[in-house]
């Protein structure tokens, strides 16, 4: 079969390659003998005529596309055209819009044969073999479609043993220059790719879709797997590699041996991370230091406590004082990010959060948007709701961003309920002066 898969088209100046889409691809061409072909619409800047134009001259089987909700109109109008010029053409959907609204999409744009909740790899291989023996997908792990109008839905598809996925290949991406610049400047330097280590995320922060994707399943991958792929990158040229897990530093033990796997290797590359500030300690900080890891991304959200409560964060301000602190005694860049906006800041007063931003100095600090009427939704019904009120423009998105934000990798899509804003400059040493006299009186 030929197999087509692509990101959505639209603007950025975020260019991060398909992490998810190159893991389906991996995976299709080690348990089938398809001609697959991946395309980033995305980071290509493309506009919907054009992909539309590529898929027409490549006729494919089967077409696959992700959804976020800020690229929704955009994928659902390229995947309109396609289906009318390629009538025979199966057309798929994933990501998280797609997974936490899959039966309304399914009724409101009939073209729309099958969408894969979840992560794709393994139902991806399931779903083909039964488009192309004729038979009903009805087993296939995290699939939804329309069965004479009854809406077969199965639970979210989850991969247990990351370690069993082939590497992704990432020379089947052709005609981009990856790398990130946030208002022009350059963040990666030298040849730049993404890893991912782990998945999910056993937390369930209110605001965040992450836990209700994965099902609150933290799974990794070993270190020695990692680091075998870290080398293959670095004998291919890559230098700065942005870890895409949500939490890398959850298991502290397997962080540690990472990073003496790297030092053993003599790998000597740039890397990314997040993690979360209870698992910040001086010494693991220190050891990734020495491995290459220079920028430490935590998701502070709030200098409130009560804030920090209502977001279901499970940390207290004391933590994210202590882990800038600690990163920044290791050497590293700090990049911490707070939701401004939440209902309870709002009564509290805005909970005291910009003098905490002030207070803590990190290298880098990005705001978020707590967006009005989706406040008090889980993740999925948020989607929902977002669909039904036609929340579904790009209305809100950084400029150049295209709404976008890290993949889930292994999904068909990407996505994010909470939008990036920009960057909040340092203040100036007059502002700072200011903030220290406002706490004498």
């Amino acid at each position: 079969m030929k197999i087509m898969i692509t990101t959505p088209p639209a603007k950025t100046t975020e260019l991060w390659p398909p992490l998810g889409l190159l893991y389906i691809a991996a995976n299709l061409k080690k348990h089938r003998n398809d001609d697959i072909k991946v395309v980033d619409a995305f980071c290509l800047n493309l506009d919907g005529d054009q992909l539309v134009e590529i898929a027409v001259k490549e006729h494919p089987d089967v077409f696959g596309m992700n959804c976020s909700t800020h690229t929704f109109l955009q994928a659902i109008e390229t995947m309109r055209k396609i289906s009318e010029l390629l009538p025979d053409t199966v057309i798929l959907l994933g990501g998280y819009h797609a997974t936490f609204a899959a039966e309304q999409i399914l009724r409101g744009y009939p073209f729309i044969d099958y969408i894969i909740k979840g992560e794709a790899e393994e139902a991806m291989v399931d779903l083909l073999g039964c488009i192309e023996s004729g038979r009903k997908p009805d087993h296939v792990a995290g699939i939804s479609f329309l069965d004479e109008g009854r809406h077969v839905s199965n639970q979210i598809a989850i991969i247990e043993d990351l370690d069993a996925l082939p590497m992704p290949d990432r020379s089947m991406l052709t005609g981009v220059e990856y790398g990130y610049t946030m208002q022009g400047i350059p963040l990666t330097f030298g040849k730049f790719t993404t890893i991912s280590t782990s998945r999910g995320c056993p937390f369930n922060c209110s605001y965040c879709s992450c836990a209700a994707f994965s099902l609150r399943r933290w799974r990794y991958r070993s270190a020695e797997s990692v680091v075998d792929e870290m080398q293959l990158l670095y004998d291919e040229g890559y230098r700065s590699v942005v870890l895409v897990d949500d939490n890398f530093t959850h298991k502290v033990d397997r962080v540690n041996k990472i990073c003496d796997l790297i030092k053993e290797r003599g790998i000597k590359m740039q890397f990314y991370c997040e993690g979360r500030v209870n698992n910040a300690s001086l010494e693991m900080l220190k050891n990734m230091k020495k491995a290459g890891f220079d920028v430490m991304y935590f998701g502070a959200e709030s200098a409130s406590e009560p804030v920090l409560e209502y977001y279901n964060k499970k940390i207290k301000p004391a933590q994210i004082i202590s882990a800038v602190k600690n990163a920044k005694e290791a050497d590293m860049i700090v990049v911490t990010s707070f939701i401004l906006g939440a209902p309870v800041a709002t009564r509290l007063g805005a909970g005291g959060t910009p003098r905490g931003i002030l207070r803590w100095r990190a290298g880098s600090i990005r705001q978020q948007s707590w967006r009005d009427g989706n406040r008090s939704l889980p993740p999925e019904k948020t989607c929902r709701a977002a669909h039904q009120r036609g929340h579904r423009s790009r209305a809100g998105a950084p400029e150049g961003s295209g709404g976008r934000s890290r993949a889930p990798v292994g999904s068909i899509g990407t996505a994010s309920m909470w939008l990036p804003s920009g960057p909040i400059p340092l203040p100036t040493k007059r502002e700072v002066l200011r903030e220290r006299s406002s706490r004498k009186m």
